[in-house]
């Protein structure tokens, strides 16, 4: 009785949403991923009363089986109080972990370790009523499926949100990326389109959809993507590279060869990249531009001696 009645000492101070230490643990945060304040206070309420209503039938059962099925049923009620609580704090463990916007381009970024993290706060936090996620939770749920590379299910979250908030920027950016990594090209444009519609200054955005665009062939139209977005952000290597990536398709091999030299010195690891990026074959193995692709980006020979 003494572990219960504290724990519903603690519901009680957080509702005046001040002190205590499960209050630290549940407390409502003033970002974007938390479920909203009266949706909780009215679950932890609803507990609270349910709770209260089978400790009165407990102690006034007689002794006996009765007394005894009454014990089990506020145990276990009990219990699944204690579970939500810790769904819930789990939740909050996640948003804190995946990122709050976009999510990363390339591969996931987060060590194994906090991978592993991940997947079990998943799990925890998949316990609370879906009726208490709102539009960010299911947003923070697809990023973090997004990082742990489960393209399938980082899409379903990123459904949800959407369908409870048409206009979510982010999720709009984030399930068109999911999109583009489950080669759906064609529906992650129109997702690229809509959160440029609503944000048209976000340079993520426009070299994701440029990525889909070369996917699609449809190079011209990649190019003022990426030439938009280094207008946004000079030096952009990601722009940079995507852009050597459409003119070497196109079979503009000094102008990728010029821009693929960029970004790798924005960052060194687009050398390892574009050795194998089939979007640089024919530029590879040109006769002319081949030679030159090689000095940009060495010779694995090179980079052992």
């Amino acid at each position: 009785m003494g572990a219960i009645g504290a724990v519903l000492g603690v519901v009680g101070s957080f509702l005046s949403w001040l002190t205590s230490p499960l209050g630290a643990i549940v407390k409502l945060r003033a970002h974007q991923h938390v479920v909203a304040r009266d949706q909780f206070q009215d679950h932890c309420s609803s507990y609270k009363e349910r709770i209260a209503l089978r400790e009165k039938e407990f102690e006034q059962a007689a002794e006996g089986p009765d007394k005894e099925e009454k014990r089990r049923w506020l145990s276990d009620l009990r219990q699944e109080y204690d579970q939500f609580l810790e769904a819930w704090q789990q939740l909050q463990e996640l948003a804190e972990l995946v990122p709050r916007g976009a999510v990363s381009v390339d591969a996931p970024k987060l060590p194994p370790d906090q991978i592993v993290r991940l997947s079990d706060l998943l799990a925890g936090s998949n316990r609370l009523p879906a009726t208490l996620l709102t539009a960010y939770d299911y947003a923070t749920r697809g990023n973090a499926y997004h990082e742990a590379g489960d393209y399938e299910q980082a899409l379903e979250a990123y459904n949800r949100a959407l369908k409870l908030m048409p206009d979510h920027a982010d999720a709009l950016y984030n399930r068109g990326l999911t999109l583009r990594k489950l080669g759906r090209c064609d529906d992650a444009l129109r997702d690229y389109d809509r959160a440029l519609e609503l944000k048209p200054d976000r340079p993520a955005t426009l070299c994701n959809r440029g990525v889909a665009l070369i996917r699609t062939q449809r190079y011209d139209d990649a190019i003022k993507d990426l030439n938009r977005a280094l207008e946004l952000r000079p030096n952009h290597d990601v722009a940079l590279y995507n852009r050597a990536c459409a003119y070497s398709l196109m079979g503009r091999f000094e102008e990728a060869l010029r821009d693929l030299e960029a970004a790798i010195k924005g960052d060194e690891g687009n050398r390892a990249l574009a050795k194998t990026d089939e979007d640089f074959a024919n530029l590879r193995n040109d006769p002319t531009y081949g030679p030159r692709f090689w000095e940009i980006v060495g010779r694995e020979e090179d980079s052992e001696g």
